[in-house]
């Protein structure tokens, strides 16, 4: 995840990179709850 919002970061505008940290969040939010 971290990787990916560096990446977001880095790129801004990228749709693609924008879903897989979405989908990461989501993934992370269901496997690990708080």
């Amino acid at each position: 995840a971290r990787e990916l919002r560096a990446a977001d970061a880095l790129l801004p505008g990228q749709a693609r990179v924008r879903r897989n940290l979405d989908a990461v969040e989501r993934y992370l939010e269901r496997t690990r709850p708080r």
